[in-house]
This record gives structure tokens, sequence and C-alpha cells, in this order.
């Protein structure tokens, strides 16, 4: 049983040193993160750091309590994919994440940016939601002037 518990360890450890050396070295797989990453632009500053992390698909853990057959098989569905990729945008203390799945890194990484794209519109049309229901915004408007 140990011997097992080794080996499955290390393949755990090689898997996640494979996918750290792919996102690391490979230029193809570096530049399309650059690529995808580049179209979160509108909605980052200068100070916020932008993170895409590989991780390992079998290590997902499912809840002792959960009782949701649909969710548990949903989870283990997740680990038989071969890539794991989260995108991860932190500022301020604050930090907005998106992951996803996927046998293609490729489409595992333009699946997450998609993800937090999504995520990232909803926020900015909240913030313009809430913006357009304050006065001084109706009177800057009206005016024709910025808000400050």
């Amino acid at each position: 049983m140990s011997n097992n518990n080794s080996s499955r360890s290390k393949k755990k450890k090689d898997l996640a040193e494979t996918q750290y050396q792919l996102i690391e070295t490979d230029s193809e797989v570096k530049s399309y993160i650059y690529q995808q990453v580049a179209e979160l632009n509108p909605y980052v500053t200068a100070d916020t750091v932008v993170m895409v992390i590989a991780r390992d698909p079998r290590d997902l853990k499912i809840d002792p309590q959960e009782t949701d057959e649909e969710n548990i098989r949903h989870i283990k569905e997740l680990s038989e994919y071969k890539h794991r990729i989260a995108i991860i945008l932190q500022e301020d203390g604050a930090s907005l994440e998106a992951e996803a799945y996927h046998d293609d890194i490729f489409e595992a990484i333009k699946l997450a940016k998609t993800g937090l794209l999504e995520r990232l519109v909803e926020l900015q049309n909240e913030v313009d939601k809430d913006l357009k229901s304050d006065d001084r915004y109706k009177v800057a408007l009206k005016n024709n002037r910025q808000l400050h």
C-alpha cells in the first residue's frame, strides 16, 4: 500500500512539473498566454498582478459532506482532464479568479480567460448601473463635465 501511494505521489509531482514546464518554457504556450491576457487590459491597471497557474486536475477534493450525486460526478469528470488552468487577478488585497479544464492546454487557457472576462464585464455592468443611479453622475452628464 505504501509503495502504491508513493507511486501515485510521484505521478502527481511529475504531472505538476510537466505542466509548470509547459507554461514556463514552451514559447508557443507562453506567447498564447500573453495574447490571451492582453484581452484583459481594459479591466486592469498597472498595479494589477496577473497570474496564470497550471493546477493538477486530479487534485480536486470531494467534500465528505457532499451528498449531491451530480456534483460528485461532475468533480470526478473534471479530474479526468489533462489541464487545469487558473487565471488570477490581484490588486489592493482583492482577487478575482477563473479556472478551466480541458485536454488541450490552449483551450484551457482560452476558457479560463473567457470565464474571467465574463465576470469582469458583469462587474463593470454593476458598477456602471450603480454609477448611473448616482445623482452626481446625472448632473455631470447634464453639464457635460467629468466626475472627480
